[in-house]
């Protein structure tokens, strides 16, 4: 019963389109959501290829319009190089659509700080339609094509060294004629606090000259590295993987030698710097994947021929390099 000055209305949700009026649709954009993965500051990763499609009843449109935003928008823009899929069935989102309501357009990933980076990229048209994808990807350490040198040693604290030992072995199966029997020894650390590297190590040559079983020569030289060193790290990509290289540099040892001559009884006493030909100052590893450690934490473990091994001549050896490197 309704009661007298009192109107009842029916509630109904309407929708109404005026002479003119447009439908709105949603571009979908395939796919919705795309991660460029691992880039090294400040260089160009690979450009990746976005499909946009007007739904039935969203076209005919034209004039394609796209705007990056999101909280590291400059880190993502238009790809237009020479190397774009495109042909018959790909055309690029220009002017217009096609008419089979598809086309296509390439961004790509440029960070410019290191660590995860976000952004999204908005397409519409001139009709209103419009669709959103998001962008992400990480800023790593790296070198670019165009840095002479790049290091960051800087970002790191922990140890670098090496060992290395030669077995010297000339004529040693002969009881008759000249031989020379040795060994040769080196340690050395490097500790590096915030990329600022410090040497400590030692250097052992022990060496014996004979003609027959008689004892001629003997030679020995200990040798004390101390002093500022140099390490870089650098990282760079390989074959799409990211890798990272050492490089280790320390004094050359200051060495004290002790010859003794059997044969006229004289021993003499010097002391100098090891000649680079006499002392490994210099070690460096090849590329280890970044990814198997981490970047927070570079560490590992290898053996190498020695540098100065000749086994066609008796001499045979191996070094070590070990490193732990954590950011600091």
């Amino acid at each position: 019963m309704t009661r007298p000055g009192r109107v009842t209305f029916a509630l109904a949700a309407l929708v109404v389109l005026t002479a003119g009026a447009v439908a709105r649709f949603a571009l979908i954009i395939t796919p919705a959501a795309h991660d460029f993965g691992q880039v090294i500051v400040g260089a160009q990763g690979t450009n990746f290829q976005f499909k946009v499609t007007v739904p039935p009843g969203g076209g005919p449109a034209n004039i394609i319009h796209r705007q990056y935003g999101g909280t590291n928008a400059l880190d993502f823009r238009d790809y237009s190089g020479l190397f774009l899929n495109v042909g018959p069935n790909i055309i690029a989102c220009a002017d217009s659509i096609p008419q089979s309501g598809i086309c296509y357009f390439w961004v790509e990933f440029i960070p410019h700080a290191l660590g995860p980076r976000s952004g999204t990229i908005q397409v519409w048209d001139n009709r209103g339609n419009s669709g959103t994808a998001t962008l992400t990807g990480t800023g790593i350490f790296g070198c670019t094509m165009y840095e002479g040198l790049c290091s960051y040693a800087g970002a790191y604290s922990g140890t670098v060294s090496w060992s290395g030992a030669l077995s010297i072995q000339q004529g040693a199966g002969s009881t008759s004629g000249p031989r020379r029997i040795g060994t040769w020894t080196n340690d050395i650390t490097v500790s590096v606090v915030n990329g600022v590297a410090t040497c400590q190590g030692s250097s052992v040559h022990d060496e014996k000259e004979y003609e027959g079983t008689r004892l001629d020569q003997s030679r020995k030289a200990d040798g004390v590295v101390s002093g500022p060193g140099i390490v870089t790290v650098e990282f760079k990509k390989e074959d799409g993987q990211l890798v990272y290289q050492i490089t280790a540099a320390c004094p050359s040892a200051q060495v004290t030698e002790t010859f003794t001559d059997y044969l006229s009884g004289q021993t003499s006493t010097t002391t100098s710097k090891a000649k680079p030909a006499d002392w490994r100052d210099r070690t460096s590893i090849d590329p280890d994947p970044a990814s198997a450690v981490g970047m927070n934490l570079l560490s590992g473990s290898k053996t190498f021929p020695h540098p100065d091994e000749d086994p066609l001549n008796g001499v045979t050896g191996k070094m070590t390099f070990t490193w732990s490197l954590k950011r600091s």
